[in-house]
């Protein structure tokens, strides 16, 4: 069977709440479907965790181009019952995505922190802490 292109769109409706997927070929009819929020939550969960398995796997490094959050929310954690630290980060789309780390791998994030910091000019009137 041969594999025909797939095309789709996405819309947000204009009471905000409401996003529109169309979908299907890319010549010939498509099946529309509306969504409100939590859908679009938990189609996001269904294709990332779809596409986590799925080869080619992710590119491991970040060279090339990367998605960019300005000033994120955050929040960390330490888990007192595996030593280990949770980095929180607040993605506007996809909520909020836990990172948990060992806390070597803390310490170090800290060292190339501290050493990027460190070599920045004076900050004083800047948000740097």
């Amino acid at each position: 069977m041969e594999k025909k292109p797939a095309a789709f769109t996405i819309d947000l409706l204009d009471d905000g709440k409401t996003a529109k997927l169309s979908f299907g070929p890319a010549e010939g009819p498509h099946m529309v479907v509306m969504l409100e929020a939590e859908h679009v939550t938990g189609l996001i969960d269904a294709l990332a965790r779809a596409r986590a398995a799925m080869q080619p796997e992710v590119r491991r490094n970040a060279d090339g181009p990367v998605l960019v959050i300005h000033e994120p929310v955050y929040r960390t954690q330490v888990d007192t019952r595996s030593e280990d630290m949770s980095l929180a980060l607040r993605h506007p789309g996809l909520g909020w995505i836990d990172y948990q780390m060992p806390l070597e791998d803390v310490a170090n994030l800290v060292r190339i922190w501290s050493t990027a910091l460190a070599s920045l000019p004076n900050t004083s009137g800047g948000r740097v802490h």
